[in-house]
């Protein structure tokens, strides 16, 4: 029985990858947040009042 849940919940998340990867138009790119973020995991410190400590 464990098996077969195990089977289904694995399953549904493929799906959702799967759904997820063809509903999202491939026009949609980075936002000027989410680019500020990754340049910030390249130069990691304490924090400052905007960025809470390490959370880059």
């Amino acid at each position: 029985m464990a098996l077969k849940h195990r089977l289904i919940l694995i399953g549904l998340i493929l799906l959702k990858f799967i759904i997820q990867y063809q509903l999202i138009s491939p026009i949609y790119e980075l936002q000027r947040d989410e680019f500020l973020h990754l340049d910030q995991a390249n130069h990691l410190a304490w924090g400052y009042l905007s960025v809470p400590p390490l959370t880059s």
